[in-house]
């Protein structure tokens, strides 16, 4: 039955004019309490279960939005994260999570795509947490958003696995494109990060020879540390993206690293790119 506004007015007027009669207006309030809850119980289902719904694209096309999850212990910071997500249609946050344990378990129970990763975490540190949930879930991408500026911090969470790196006071165009570069299996860090790193590398004692790559891996591994998705090496190299993923397999297992930015990382070791240059994406 619908109301509107300007016949709900004025208890005074007659029942004929729309005014509803004790009863029934008693269980129109109920009705409309119980679809609240209903509501209300379905996005917290959304939350804990991580049930997104699909993004309708253009000519008809569905895809469903990035799952995000948020870590942070400060709550302001961690609500104002998710606000700043709020507003894009392609990305959900599914959980949230105040320590590097509940980081671990939200992200078993809601499988996210991306993690925003604060690494000041009470109890497990988010350098543990990026390891505990890549161990039991490598297809994650993890981005640091925090506001240290310890470097040997960022570097841990990086060899943890992370393949982004964001500080709080970055725009939120950053952190929106960060989670869709991550999302689509490219890499998130800037140059200056990247230069950091391949200098504390050099610092690091080489490990034993490594089987040696045949041209056509170095070639592949030299797009992927400029931060390239598999498909965009594809287009490069006018080979199909199933190959590209054999060859990235290949080059992981040789180099004995586990992730994308490992490897590239290596490529900027062997100097199969400059750290001016890579990545190029951000």
């Amino acid at each position: 039955m619908a109301i509107h506004p300007s016949r709900s007015q004025g208890a005074g007027r007659a029942v004929t004019r729309g005014t509803l009669l004790p009863a029934t207006r008693g269980r129109f309030l109920l009705g409309a309490i119980s679809s609240t809850l209903v509501a209300v119980f379905a996005f917290q289902r959304q939350l804990v279960c991580g049930l997104t719904a699909p993004v309708l694209l253009g000519e008809g096309v569905v895809e469903k939005p990035i799952r995000v999850l948020v870590v942070d212990d400060h709550f302001v910071v961690r609500k104002g994260v998710c606000a700043l997500l709020a507003g894009a249609a392609d990305i959900a946050v599914v959980g949230e999570a105040g320590d590097g344990r509940e980081a671990v378990d939200e992200a078993g129970r809601c499988d996210p795509q991306v993690v925003l990763m604060d690494l000041k975490l009470p109890g497990i540190d988010g350098v543990e947490a990026i390891r505990r949930i890549l161990a039991a879930q490598p297809a994650v991408g993890v981005v640091v958003l925090t506001s240290t500026e310890a470097e040997d911090e960022v570097l841990a969470a990086i060899e943890a696995g992370a393949v982004g790196y964001l500080a709080k006071s970055s725009a939120r165009e950053d952190l929106l494109t960060a989670i869709r570069q991550v999302a689509g299996g490219e890499a998130w860090l800037p140059p200056h990060l990247t230069r950091r790193l391949l200098t504390y590398l050099k610092s690091r004692p080489t490990a034993g020879e490594r089987e040696t790559l045949t041209d056509r891996e170095s070639e592949v591994l030299a797009l992927l540390a400029r931060g390239w998705s598999n498909r965009r090496i594809a287009q490069e190299l006018e080979i199909s993206e199933v190959t590209v993923r054999t060859h990235v397999g290949r080059i992981l297992d040789k180099l004995g690293v586990s992730t994308r930015v490992e490897a590239a990382l290596h490529a900027l070791r062997l100097g199969l790119v400059q750290p001016e240059t890579a990545p190029e994406t951000p």
